[in-house]
């Protein structure tokens, strides 16, 4: 039964074809007709689709002005990338054939070629980032329509629709991660196996397919070479625990910093782990422990293992207490907020069993991508009626980290506007007005792959999905932090 067309926007705006309407006759003739041209890749071949039912419910007029403008971009990129493929295989057809004619060395050849697949791989991941601002804008209008009243389905449809969305959008940002951090490398091996296996400029890529492998592989825990995709080590996660429980500890014993209890208490990560260094960096500064940002004991609170969970999942939230060096529990969770369990922790005190604090910038980072992942579902402003004080106990965040990585992450992450963003992190609202670095998005990125405080949604029946809640509760549990490889680092 075909699907039932929305009015004058794009219907369905969610497919190939409707990025082609999008798209100029002009530019859709083929660039370079007697060369051969690499497909963009797979994973951008078609914008997200919204299943029937929410086709049918959402306001034609919304959708289209919405989705419209970035199926355009989308568009753009996928033109660019043909105009780079094509010109990227000329330039090495031209060096081999240079190289056969010994007008240029082994080197020469492979340096134009490293070139070629770097272009190549950069223009591929524009085309994902594009896809992926699709997905997300797609979220967004999906959340705002339902909280204004303007879809009539359920909640659980809602939120099945969601996380299909948010399932479609760690994906596209994991493989954009690879593409943007780890280019070099895969370029590296582009030319190794080209070297390798004498063969033509670059036939054993031109569907993509070894890049992909390649990408696959990457992000595969046993063969990770980035931090992102590398499993925790259990030796370093040990060390950290010593540390933490020494530095809180009181006559060799360390209670819970919440409960006051004594078994089963765990280190838990304040920044989390899976963030790692390279990005801690990036956002607080150089280190002075020897230890860096993620595995110094500042960075860990001494928590009962189930209070630790609840804490990685965003129930509660920890903020600057009444007096000097004091601390305190928020509940975010209005679900369990009147459990017997969890009543008694709201509004208490942190307890220490010595002088040693958290560090603050490290609390403050953590309670801003708690509620920036909670604001992602819920109506906007939310975070405007959390009980009183909450926004204002903080210095200004660039007492503690970078802000226009703070504004980034609130416009990516939260789905935040400017002067919300601007008015939840205390900074002027031209912040990063400038367009976001290409950094700033990537360490975006990362928080969003990180396993992470915010609210969990509800599973797909059946589904084998591993990540129980896409996004949120614990996406990409191995994933942790990417190296800055060819990524510009220039902010503000």
């Amino acid at each position: 039964m075909p699907r039932k067309k929305l009015g004058k926007s794009p219907a369905p705006v969610d497919t190939a074809a409707a990025a082609r309407a999008a798209t100029p006759k002009e530019a859709q003739r083929p660039l370079a007709p007697s060369m051969h041209v690499t497909p963009p890749p797979n994973d951008a071949q078609t914008t997200p689709t919204f299943s029937p039912l929410i086709h049918k419910k959402l306001n034609p007029t919304t959708l289209g002005p919405v989705i419209e403008p970035l199926i355009s971009r989308a568009s753009a990129s996928k033109r660019n990338f043909s105009r780079v493929s094509a010109a990227s295989g000329e330039s090495i057809r031209d060096a081999k054939a240079a190289k056969a004619d010994l007008d240029s060395t082994d080197n020469q050849f492979q340096a134009i070629v490293f070139q070629a697949m770097l272009e190549e791989i950069d223009a591929g991941a524009d085309i994902i980032e594009a896809e992926l601002d699709i997905t997300e804008a797609a979220i967004k209008l999906l959340v705002d329509e339902y909280n204004e009243g303007a879809l009539d389905i359920t909640s659980v449809a809602k939120e099945k629709e969601i996380m299909l969305l948010e399932k479609r959008a760690r994906d596209l940002r994991s493989q954009l991660v690879v593409r943007r951090c780890q280019k070099s490398q895969m370029a590296g091996e582009v030319v190794d196996k080209m070297v390798l296996d004498n063969s033509e400029a670059p036939l054993f890529v031109k569907d993509w397919s070894y890049i992909d492998l390649l990408i696959s592989r990457y992000r595969a825990p046993a063969n990770a070479t980035l931090d992102i995709f590398r499993p925790r080590d259990p030796k370093a996660q040990d060390r950290f625990r010593a540390t933490v429980f020494k530095a809180y500890g009181a006559k060799g014993r360390t209670s819970c910093c919440i409960t006051g209890g004594l078994i089963d208490v765990a280190a838990a990560h304040i920044v989390p782990y899976n963030i790692g260094e390279n990005n801690a960096t990036y956002l607080f500064g150089e280190s002075t422990h020897k230890d860096g940002h993620i595995m110094c004991p500042q960075n860990g609170l001494p928590m009962l293992k189930w209070l630790e969970e609840a804490f990685d999942k965003g129930r509660f939230t920890i903020i600057p207490g009444d007096n000097l060096d004091e601390w305190k529990v928020i509940m975010l969770d209005e679900e369990i907020a009147d459990d017997p369990i969890y009543k008694p922790i709201h509004g208490k005190a942190l307890m220490f069993q010595a002088d040693f604090r958290p560090a603050r910038r490290y609390l403050y980072f953590a309670h801003i991508v708690t509620i920036l992942r909670r604001q992602r579902y819920e109506s906007t402003g939310w975070w405007k009626d959390m009980p009183p004080g909450i926004p204002e106990v903080w210095a200004t965040p660039g007492e503690y980290l970078r802000k226009s990585a703070l504004m980034v992450l609130a416009r990516r992450v939260g789905h935040m506007a400017p002067k919300d963003a601007a008015e939840l992190l205390g900074v002027s609202d031209d912040v990063g007005n400038e367009g976001p670095s290409r950094r700033a998005r990537l360490f975006s990125d990362i928080i969003s792959l990180s396993p992470g405080r915010g609210r969990e949604l509800v599973t797909l029946e059946g589904s084998e999905d591993p990540f129980v809640s896409p996004g949120l509760s614990n996406p990409f549990s191995a994933l942790q932090t990417s190296g800055d490889d060819d990524v510009n680092t220039e902010d503000e």
